[in-house]
């Protein structure tokens, strides 16, 4: 059968939020990293960088400039522990030196 471009999408979204639902942000982390769709992560990067930063900023590393910095910045704003706001600036340096965003 042929699925659709938008039903596929549906159905990352589902799945993606059935993880998140059942508190299992890795393996949500993992489909949005499989999957390499970046709408989805502007979507969930909050949620996940509230339970697993430090892997959260490594996939967002590892996407390099394949991500929007600017739409992923609004993920940090709510970042309260010690290690949320280490990982949020990680990135931020990331991106600033090694990825050269300007």
């Amino acid at each position: 059968a042929v699925v659709s471009t938008q039903s596929t999408g549906e159905d990352i979204e589902k799945v993606i939020m059935h993880h998140i639902h059942d508190q299992q942000y890795t393996s949500a982390l993992n489909t949005l990293r499989k999957k390499r769709n970046p709408e989805l992560f502007y979507k969930h990067v909050p949620t996940l960088m509230k339970y697993i930063p430090r892997n959260t900023v490594d996939v967002l590393e590892q996407f390099g400039r394949s991500l929007d910095p600017q739409k992923l910045l609004p993920s940090f704003i709510h970042c309260k522990t010690a290690d949320q706001k280490e990982q949020a600036l990680r990135y931020l340096e990331f991106v600033v030196f090694k990825n050269k965003c300007k």
